[in-house]
């Protein structure tokens, strides 16, 4: 599927609450990676971790791996967001369309959550229930 053809069935309550084809989240979680050295596997289990955490806080995911952050797939000519060279956003909703929905108003940035590096290393490498490329005895 290409991104012109992703359907755009997210909503935006006047009570702040996001809709996604009929279920309610309370907000939304932009996952990050916090490691300029990661290969593409353990940015896809960022990823996975990432949206895990976010349903688990019943929170919308959207993934923005800014392209200053990993310098071995960054290309300026193709965007900022490495997570979209290779995937479609998740859930349908883009990064920059998440930066619109600020502009416009209609998103506060208080309804948007984010990961920080040690919550980012807890649920990569230690927390039990992760999905990783790697185990613990």
């Amino acid at each position: 599927m290409t991104p012109e053809k992703i359907p755009k069935k997210y909503h935006i309550h006047q009570d702040g609450l996001v809709e996604v084809e009929g279920q309610r989240f309370d907000g939304f979680l932009l996952i990050k990676t916090h490691d300029p050295g990661a290969g593409l596997s353990v940015l896809m289990t960022y990823a996975l971790n990432g949206v895990r955490n976010a349903i688990s806080r019943n929170l919308l995911p959207v993934i923005n791996f800014e392209g200053s952050v990993n310098r071995y797939f960054y290309d300026p000519q193709v965007g900022e967001n490495i997570w979209e060279y290779y995937w479609e956003p998740v859930m349908g909703l883009s990064t920059n369309e998440l930066d619109d929905l600020v502009v416009k108003g209609i998103v506060s940035w208080n309804q948007i959550a984010s990961i920080n590096l040690k919550e980012t290393a807890y649920w990569h490498q230690i927390d039990p229930d992760r999905i990783g490329t790697f185990w613990n005895e």
